[in-house]
């Protein structure tokens, strides 16, 4: 009677086990499916932000995109350099739907609304090209449902300056970058950016 008890005790034991992990891995999937995504950097055009390689989390559920995040957008709706690659791309949010941005070419400052950016995270100089030439002042309103995105390396970043690229619709971010997980001593928030 009591190895008939014991052996019951450890099948049940088991049981609960398996069903741990079922529920534990079932977590994950929903965690990772709708709430937060891993996406690795490639290319130089976030520079000094971020770099080659660096891996980020991002947040997908709930997020309303803000003047001043760094998301990362589906490359699907981007005529890049390379329509074969399926990776995401990463870009600051300049403004949104609604505001109106000028650049300055000669002076490299960039206006929302009238106002001056202070944007102490970018490497070069905000210019506008267009036609060939380097445009003085560059002035667009962005459409609602719409962001105007730019690299932080501003001299490299294929963005919403480029005719082929524009605004992009609200519908291709696939989120907020919300922590640098790799390299571990880069570790960072979005605070911190």
């Amino acid at each position: 009677m009591n190895e008939k008890f014991s052996n019951n005790k450890i099948l049940k034991e088991a049981i609960e086990w398996v069903e741990s992990i079922v529920l534990s891995v079932f977590i994950i999937v929903l965690i990772f499916t709708f709430f937060i995504r891993f996406v690795g950097v490639s290319g130089d055009s976030m520079l000094n932000t971020f770099h080659d390689g660096d891996r980020l989390i991002i947040q997908k559920i709930g997020y309303t995109p803000k003047v001043g995040d760094v998301v990362v957008l589906s490359r699907s709706y981007l005529p890049l350099d390379n329509p074969d690659s399926t990776e995401p791309i990463i870009k600051r949010i300049i403004a949104v739907g609604g505001q109106k941005i000028e650049i300055k070419s000669s002076t490299g400052e960039v206006f929302v609304d009238g106002k001056l950016l202070h944007e102490d995270y970018i490497q070069g100089i905000t210019t506008v090209i267009g036609d060939g030439a380097l445009l003085d002042s560059y002035v667009v309103e962005v459409p609602e449902g719409h962001l105007f995105v730019m690299g932080d390396n501003r001299e490299v970043s294929k963005d919403s300056r480029n005719p082929a690229v524009g605004t992009i619709d609200e519908h291709y971010v696939l989120g907020k970058v919300v922590l640098r997980m790799f390299p571990f001593e880069s570790f960072s928030t979005a605070k911190e950016w």
